[in-house]
């Protein structure tokens, strides 16, 4: 059953991934953002916390890794310590709900616990270590973010919003409009299915 459960989530993910959902949720995010990299890194974290807690973390960790170095890539900075800085998100997020990694998978079929058990429980103390590991994230990255700031004050608005454009770029409207709509009704099945 648990095995059954990945596979039928990575299915699902790789829907999003071919449909640039991901890829559009980080152009949100560097909008949102206005290209500041203090908010950017934020924005990322929540992000991979969020993710890890829907998807499950490894895959969390491939999808906003890739996006994280397409970024890092462009404004031509290091990505390793972005990278340390997704993985250690990715393991707080998916601490929050049975689907973020196989242990909380297997623990709920095998317990009897359900969605919002783990809600409950464990999403208060995730949010806190969230928020203290952004805390944390932002001091040791501090000289790392400074260069991001020149760098994206280096580039043209021009193109900013040519990299936008490429990261928002939805070729297949169908298949992300129904992608989407197969996630979400995914989760609420799954947050509901023990009523």
């Amino acid at each position: 059953d648990v095995i059954i459960f990945l596979v039928g989530m990575m299915v699902v993910v790789g829907l999003l991934r071919r449909s640039g959902f991901f890829r559009w949720l980080l152009a949100k995010g560097l909008k949102l953002s206005n290209f500041e990299p203090n908010r950017l890194i934020l924005i990322i974290l929540a992000l991979a916390a969020v993710m890890a807690a829907l998807v499950d973390e490894v895959t969390s960790i491939l999808f906003i890794t890739a996006l994280v170095l397409d970024l890092c890539d462009f404004y031509e900075v290091n990505p390793a310590k972005y990278i340390i800085s997704v993985v250690l998100a990715t393991n707080v997020g998916s601490s929050w709900t049975v689907l973020g990694n196989p242990i909380g998978i297997l623990i709920a079929l095998r317990s009897g616990l359900n969605f919002e058990d783990f809600l409950q429980s464990a999403l208060p103390v995730g949010v806190v270590s969230l928020i203290s590991l952004m805390v944390i994230l932002l001091i040791w990255q501090r000289k790392d973010l400074s260069l991001l700031k020149t760098k994206v004050g280096e580039a043209s608005a021009k193109e900013r919003a040519a990299f936008l454009d490429e990261l928002a770029t939805v070729k297949d409207k169908g298949l992300f409009r129904g992608s989407a709509v197969v996630f979400i009704l995914v989760i609420i099945g799954l947050a509901l299915h023990h009523r």
